[in-house]
């Protein structure tokens, strides 16, 4: 950082971007752990509207569609009015539409589409909103505090999912969505403590300079500050880091989300009982944890890109080994092994994001290219439970989701340096 472009002074106490990372992480716990624990419900849902895997998993790909395409929304939201009031917003859809999922009339499937529809709204501001305000904060120790916020989305199935599939099991599906509809009101608390940036109150980001003050009246970075710097959506749209970002965001979307919605009826079709079934989910999210920190602080150390692709491409490799998981123990290391790499690519999105497109919009950046993230996440589970329902087998459908997360690696070896946003440079396709 320019130190001419800004006066500072060290101050004691406590640095404000541990305070927003917690409260980021407390939103993505709660957010994740009701969007991310559908496996839980496909089985009561297929039961309960008398419809095919195909039919049922479409409410997971209509709120995984509206996740993304409202993300888009959320995340120039952030650039224009700043985390609170979009978080804020989002808490309340998400309450909403799992007040409104209990009380679905099960002779309509389409009504369940809708109220997960509204859930994905409701999901939205999470993951623009929450990294891009992180991502402010920090510039040293960035990738360590993406990481801590990325493993809300491993957290909160780790939680959610078992006391789901307890609800579901002693009281059913429609009592379990009304339970959880108040979650709803812990997210628009920790909402209030977001802070924009560290300028709204007078602070520089983490960095060389840890806990520097900005005395009055002077609160402002240099603009030729690589770090701000960035393209505006219509300039991205025109490189090459934009798209190969985006078709990453796709072809991993696909494998992970309809892994996600699908392991656990997977597992009982391998005879493990619902509860020890949705524990495979648990096992699977509760792995990420550890990879979105151990990943997270090594990709500040060893670089994004390797971080990315050696995660991805193993996750293809344990969706290939999971055809042949002969036993529960088998299933179980799998889902181990899948959760600690998906926690470990996850965080390198946004942080590649801030590399090669900036910071200056990158709430827009992260919902654009995220975008494409939903559609994979919508196309995934309906074609599984597509391949499913004529094969009568789980096997082409993971063919499919490791063939992707392949794709998503080679998309990343792709990013080349040159395609690096630098201070006064407009993006082109090269």
């Amino acid at each position: 950082m320019d130190n001419s472009s800004i006066m500072v002074e060290r101050s004691g106490g406590l640095f404000y971007g541990w305070v927003i990372v917690s409260a980021c992480l407390l939103i993505a716990i709660i957010t994740y752990g009701v969007g991310l624990s559908f496996g839980v419900f496909l089985t009561p849902f297929r039961e309960a509207f008398s419809c095919t895997s195909a039919a049922a998993s479409g409410a997971y790909s209509a709120a995984m569609f509206a996740y993304t395409g409202f993300g888009v929304i959320a995340g120039w939201g952030v650039d224009k009015y700043g985390p609170k009031i979009i978080t804020i917003l989002g808490g309340l859809l998400l309450g909403f539409g799992l007040l409104l999922t209990s009380q679905v009339n099960t002779n309509h499937i389409w009504q369940l589409y809708m109220t997960y529809g509204l859930l994905g709204m409701g999901m939205s501001p999470a993951w623009a909103t929450l990294m891009t305000t992180a991502s402010k904060w920090f510039v040293k120790r960035r990738g360590l505090a993406l990481g801590i916020i990325s493993t809300g989305v491993g957290i909160g199935p780790l939680i959610m999912a078992p006391l789901a599939s307890y609800l579901v099991y002693t009281s059913g599906w429609r009592f379990t969505f009304l339970v959880l509809s108040p979650t709803a009101g812990l997210i628009i608390a920790a909402a209030t403590l977001l802070k924009r940036s560290p300028e709204e109150i007078g602070r520089l980001p983490n960095s060389e300079i840890d806990n520097a003050v900005m005395p009055q009246p002077e609160r402002r970075v240099s603009k030729d500050t690589s770090e701000f710097n960035g393209l505006s959506l219509r300039e991205a749209i025109n490189t090459k880091a934009f798209w190969l970002l985006s078709s990453m965001n796709l072809m991993v979307g696909i494998g992970i989300v309809m892994i996600m919605a699908h392991i656990v009826a997977y597992s009982e079709s391998q005879g493990i009982p619902p509860i020890s079934a949705a524990i495979v989910l648990s096992t699977l999210t509760g792995t990420s944890i550890v990879g979105r920190l151990i990943m997270g602080m090594a990709s500040d150390w060893i670089g994004r890109k390797r971080v990315f692709v050696i995660c991805v491409s193993i996750e293809g490799i344990i969706l290939l080994c999971m055809i042949g998981a002969s036993n529960t123990s088998m299933l179980f290391l799998f889902a181990a092994i899948f959760g600690f790499c998906y926690g470990g690519h996850s965080p390198q999105f946004p942080a590649l994001t801030a590399e090669f497109l900036g910071l200056r919009y990158m709430g827009t950046m992260l919902g654009a290219t995220a975008f494409f993230w939903g559609i994979g996440g919508a196309i995934g589970p309906v074609l599984a439970g597509h391949m499913i329902d004529i094969t009568g087998s789980y096997a082409g459908a993971f063919i499919l989701g490791a063939a992707t997360m392949f794709l998503g690696a080679i998309g990343c070896l792709l990013l080349k340096p040159e395609s690096r946003v630098k201070p006064g440079q407009r993006g082109r396709l090269s």
